[in-house]
């Protein structure tokens, strides 16, 4: 089928091919949001007219936001074809139908002069509901029909696919009394119907709330984990740091008092020992009585010297070892 952007003011909407029990906010407001992303609605031009077949709820979301053009899938076809087509929308699609969904559509086809006199297991299938559902609404819908008419004269029967027409052998009483209990079940069932709707509805609220509270807990105890792993890692990086500082000053220590415990120690330090004596009394003692420009004193301070580097040479090399 052709796929057209058809003016929003060219859409007849009045033709009787709205089946929805009523237009639900919420979903136009979520249609709304993605309407781009949502398939293009169904019309049936008659020559004149575009009659809306089907995605009254997406219309109505064009029309929120006053979208002048929008995408529609164009088919050949009369008013009465897109009632027909109206009638078994969004049976596999779309917004799920609800039961009063089901009861307009089907109640649509039996209030037609023509489509009334179908068989039930016709209008199932036109609906895609089932032909039992079918019959308790046509028992009920003609309760009413007699009830607002006065008339309890003989149904004139139904047309099945066949083309004959069958007349009940009930009498009008009994159609009216059974038709009644069937109303009376069919309510009650309606009604317990709705009850399990919506409790099933709390009970998926309640399921998605409680979704919504684990998702929070495990994000909560996602972000503390990656706090305390960060924690950690910083701790043991510290540490490592605190550890090779450490190890970097007990082998300063080592390579700068090392020397002394090895077997060429406690020699070097007796002649190191020694040295400081002479340089701290002998040679001062020199210096006062000779004076410290004479050749004997200049001799004696280089020798010291000599003797002072030696000795670290000395040192260097136990450490080394």
């Amino acid at each position: 089928m052709a796929i057209e952007q058809l003016a929003l003011s060219k859409l007849r909407i009045d033709g009787g091919t709205q089946q929805r029990a009523k237009i639900d906010l919420e979903v136009v407001a979520d249609y709304a949001e993605r309407f781009d992303s949502l398939p293009a609605v169904t019309v049936f031009f008659d020559g004149t007219d575009y009659w809306l077949g089907g995605g009254f709820h997406r219309y109505h979301a064009a029309a929120k936001l006053e979208r002048k053009k929008f995408g529609c899938e164009v088919r050949k076809g009369t008013l009465r074809e897109a009632i027909l087509f109206s009638v078994g929308d969004n049976a596999s699609h779309g917004l799920r139908r609800t039961i009063k969904d089901k009861r307009k559509a089907v109640w649509t086809l039996l209030a037609d002069p023509e489509w009334g006199q179908k068989s039930d297991r016709w209008i199932a299938e036109v609906c895609v509901v089932s032909h039992t559902f079918v019959s308790e609404l046509r028992a009920e819908y003609e309760f009413e029909k007699r009830n607002s008419t006065g008339n309890v004269a003989s149904s004139p029967g139904k047309l099945g696919k066949d083309g004959k027409v069958r007349s009940g052998k009930e009498s009008d009483e009994e159609k009216v009394k059974k038709a009644a209990d069937k109303a009376a079940k069919k309510k009650a069932a309606d009604e317990q119907r709705e009850r399990d709707k919506q409790a099933k509805a709390a009970e998926k609220e309640r399921a998605a709330a409680q979704r919504k509270a684990d998702a929070e807990a495990k994000r909560a105890a996602d972000k503390q984990a990656k706090e305390d792993a960060k924690a950690a890692k910083l701790a043991e990086k510290e540490a490592k740091k605190a550890a090779e500082l450490k190890a970097k000053e007990d082998a300063k220590v080592a390579n700068d008092g090392g020397w002394e415990k090895s077997e060429a120690g406690p020699p070097i330090k007796k002649i190191e020992d020694a040295i400081g004596k002479i340089a701290r009394d002998h040679y001062s003692l020199v210096l006062r009585i000779l004076g410290k420009d004479t050749p004997e004193v200049v001799a004696l301070h280089n020798a010291l010297n000599s003797v002072t580097t030696a000795l670290a040479g000395l040192k260097r090399k136990v450490r080394a070892k």
